[in-house]
């Protein structure tokens, strides 16, 4: 069973990327939010970060992309958004992860909530069981 942390729950950042494709430049706002799922009872078990990528852009990339980190906390679990980003920066382990310059380049006419065949969570947590 699981928790999540409240003070995450509702964090969307908006920032902006400019990527020089082959065929010119494109203009992408990226939201991003995060998402933390803590184990009841014992923080010193992993826990999961879902870091949720969703491009669109004048060239309709359209794509939703969900990165997982592994990291631990320690004793409060309230953390801030930009500290744990910090802390995951840090500290995470990637788990699956692909970088912005290869979503990009896959993304022409493309729209997936899991293009790179990322594993879920439930076959993450499934995997650690």
């Amino acid at each position: 069973m699981f928790k999540k942390c409240r003070l995450l729950n509702s964090s969307l950042r908006k920032m902006e990327y400019d990527y020089n494709l082959s065929v010119g430049s494109v203009d992408m706002q990226i939201r991003t939010g995060t998402n933390v799922k803590v184990p009841i009872g014992d923080l010193n078990k992993p826990c999961l970060l879902e870091y949720m990528i969703e491009i669109a852009s004048e060239a309709n990339f359209n794509l939703k992309c969900v990165s997982l980190f592994q990291f631990k906390v320690d004793g409060d679990n309230d953390y801030d958004v930009e500290d744990l980003r910090k802390y995951v920066a840090e500290n995470g382990t990637p788990i699956a992860y692909k970088k912005m310059a290869d979503i990009v380049k896959t993304t022409i006419g493309y729209s997936n909530s899991n293009p790179f065949n990322m594993p879920t969570y439930q076959e993450i947590m499934k995997g650690q069981n």
